[in-house]
Parts: C-alpha cells; sequence; structure tokens
C-alpha cells in the first residue's frame, strides 16, 4: 500500500480551491521517506517538514507551516547568457600573438647614384604578452623582417645587395582608458620596445678592374613606439591593430643597400589567451 499524506487547507492558507476537495483538503500519495513541502503565495513562501513511514498518512496543518526564505527564479537549458564582467578581463593571463605587418622607408642615395631607392619591409612573427595588471603588460618578441634587396648603379660600378632582419624585441604595454572596466571588449593601448637587431646581408660588386661578393651579419638596437586597439572577440581570442614608428640605430656598415631601416609602422596580431586571471 502506498503510504499518503495530507495537506489541511481549513485556515484558508494555501491552494487554489479547483486542486482540493470540499474540506479544503489536497491527498497525495507518495513514497516512504522525508519531505519538506512548500507552498509559494505572492510574497510569501511556506515550509513544513514530514516523515512518511510506510502504510501512514499524515497530515500536515495550517500551523504547521512556517515562513521560508524566498528564492530566485534560475532559467534551465541552454539560453545564452550575456558574458559576466570577468570574460573580457586580462589581468593575470597571458596571450601568444600571432604578428603580421610592414614598414615603409625610403633613403636618399648619394651624388652620382642613378636611382633613389624605396623599400617596404614585411614583417611576422611571435610575441608573448603577459598582463601584470588590466592596464599593464609586459611583452616578448621574436621578429623578422624582410627587407627588398636592390641594385645601384653608378657611372663607375655596379653594386647589387640584399638583406634580411631579426630582432627580440621586450616591450612595455599600457591601457590608459579601461583598466577601471575590465569588461570591455575594446581595450586601446600605447607601447614601446627595445631590443637587439641582427642584419644579414650579401652584396656583389662590379666595378674597374674589380668582381666582389661578401656576405656579413651586422648588429645594432632598435624598437618600435606604437598606439593600437584590441577587439577581443572572445575570452580566449583577440585581434589587434596597431601603428607607429620603428626605430633603429645604424648598423656598422649597410646591410643590402642601406645602414638603417628605421620607418613607419603597422601590424595586426591574431592573439590566444590562456590563464584563469585574476
Amino acid at each position: 500500500m502506498c503510504p499518503a499524506f495530507g495537506i489541511d487547507l481549513a485556515l484558508g492558507l494555501l491552494l487554489d480551491p479547483v486542486v482540493a476537495d470540499r474540506r479544503g483538503r489536497v491527498e497525495l500519495g507518495v513514497e516512504p521517506g522525508s519531505y519538506e513541502v512548500r507552498l509559494d503565495r505572492p510574497k510569501a513562501s511556506l515550509l513544513a517538514k514530514t516523515r512518511v513511514v510506510d502504510g501512514s498518512t499524515v497530515t500536515l496543518e495550517a500551523r504547521q507551516f512556517g515562513q521560508a526564505a524566498l528564492e530566485p527564479t534560475k532559467s534551465r537549458g541552454n539560453a545564452d547568457t550575456p558574458p559576466t564582467p570577468e570574460t573580457f578581463a586580462v589581468a593575470g593571463r597571458h596571450r601568444i600573438d600571432v604578428v603580421i605587418g610592414g614598414s615603409h622607408s625610403s633613403a636618399a642615395l648619394p651624388t652620382g647614384i642613378v636611382a633613389n631607392i624605396s623599400t617596404f619591409n614585411g614583417f611576422g612573427g611571435l610575441q608573448y604578452t603577459v598582463f601584470a595588471r588590466e592596464d599593464l603588460a609586459i611583452t616578448f618578441g621574436i621578429v623578422g623582417r624582410a627587407a627588398v634587396s636592390g641594385e645601384l648603379v653608378s657611372t663607375k660600378s655596379v653594386l647589387e645587395a640584399s638583406a634580411a632582419l631579426a630582432s627580440v624585441p621586450v616591450g612595455v604595454r599600457w591601457n590608459p582608458f579601461t583598466s577601471r572596466h575590465p569588461s570591455s571588449q575594446l581595450k586601446p593601448f600605447v607601447s614601446a620596445s627595445i631590443g637587439p637587431v641582427w642584419g644579414a646581408g650579401s652584396q656583389s660588386f662590379v666595378g674597374v678592374g674589380s668582381i666582389a661578393n661578401a656576405s656579413f651579419v651586422e648588429t645594432t638596437v632598435g624598437g618600435d613606439a606604437l598606439a593600437g586597439l584590441d577587439f577581443h572577440l572572445a575570452r580566449f581570442f583577440s585581434v589587434t591593430v596597431s601603428g607607429g614608428y620603428n626605430w633603429m640605430a645604424d648598423f656598422g656598415r649597410p646591410i643590402g643597400v642601406r645602414n638603417n631601416y628605421s620607418g613607419a609602422e603597422f601590424g595586426f596580431n591574431f592573439g590566444f589567451l590562456f590563464g584563469k586571471g585574476r
């Protein structure tokens, strides 16, 4: 026999009359065990506890119900919820960026040279960023630059040269605007970096009575000063656009056709974020 318990509505406290019998009583058949009976009314919630044993009938009367704390309604299913304020926060997190871009520079050649060479230098590499705070980050990069080869012709000689550059910049990024709004998906920044720059060059020279070929590597120091904007498309992915100036000290000898490749710069980063943050 299935045990049952009833809820006495004699004091008119509880349910719609449609679900109660003429005596104001609702009877339910349940399995043996302990139960909590909760009755919600406008601006109030009542709770009673009871235990039902096999073959018994338990009646809950209105005086057995006491006030219960109201609980917020929780949605079920896979309904989309808006991002929490912490979704796009970066403090304490890390990011690895794939970096691509280019810089433009030109040089005026000495009198007697038949051409003025202008070069467009593409670059690419990887950058690691650790966000020490919401507004401050440290960066470490490995960047390669492809300098266009050129040819210089004078009345007495011909010089063919090519070059490639590599650098390891260490820098700092500062977000001056949204440090107090970590939930923002748009994070502007200014940055500066410095590090060693290596230039590998090769030259072929043909002059009056002489022919020479040479390959060499030179080292100098350089970096960049940039302003940009991070677009956080997801907690784990961002896209960055930036622009500014790439600078370097002169090489000890020309790399390619020049000894300095400073100039305007623009770039795009595709970043992958990880870490719990804080």
